[in-house]
C-alpha cells in the first residue's frame, strides 16, 4: 500500500481529531483551522525536520498562539498532535507489514529508532514488534477468510 493512501485514509486519525462534518453547512473557523493544521501534518509527516517550528510558520502563527488554539479546540499542543499523527501512521504501516521496524521509524518521521519505540509504546501499550505480529496475523486471516 502506497504511503499517500496511508496518509489520505481517515483511519489514521481516530480519536486525535474531531471527525469532519459531513453535511454540506458552512465550516467553522475553528473548524477550518482544524483541517488546513490536519493537512499541513498529514503532507510534511514524513519529514524528520517537520515540526511545531515548521507548522506554526506554515499555519502564520508563533509556536505560543499554534499550541494554545489547539489547546482550547482539542485539548493537545501541536508536538503532541504530530508526534501522535506519526504514530498512528507507522501502525497503519507495521500493520501491513511494510518494513522493519526502523524503516517504519524513519518513514513515519522518526530519527531515533529508540524513541520511536518508547512513544510508540506509551501509545499503544505494546511495542512496535508485537504491533506488527499481532496486527499482520489480523490481516492475514481477514485476507484468507
Amino acid at each position: 500500500m502506497k504511503e499517500a493512501t496511508l496518509l489520505s485514509e481517515p483511519a489514521i486519525l481516530p480519536g486525535i481529531l474531531p471527525p469532519q462534518q459531513k453535511t454540506p453547512e458552512v465550516p467553522s473557523r475553528d473548524g477550518l483551522f482544524l483541517e488546513k493544521v490536519r493537512k499541513n501534518i498529514l503532507s510534511n509527516l514524513c519529514h524528520k525536520n517537520f515540526g511545531v517550528e515548521s507548522l506554526a510558520k506554515k499555519m502564520y502563527l508563533s509556536v505560543s498562539q499554534l499550541n494554545r488554539k489547539l489547546n482550547a479546540l482539542i485539548g493537545r499542543p501541536a508536538g503532541q498532535l504530530i508526534r501522535e499523527l506519526r504514530l498512528h501512521f507507522a501502525a497503519r504501516l507495521l500493520a501491513h507489514n511494510t518494513g522493519t521496524i526502523s524503516e517504519v521509524a524513519q518513514r513515519a518521521g522518526f530519527s531515533d529508532q529508540a524513541h520511536f519505540c518508547r512513544s510508540f509504546k506509551k501509545l499503544f501499550r505494546c511495542t512496535p514488534s508485537q504491533y506488527q505480529k499481532q496486527h499482520f496475523k489480523i490481516n492475514l486471516h481477514e485476507f484468507f477468510s
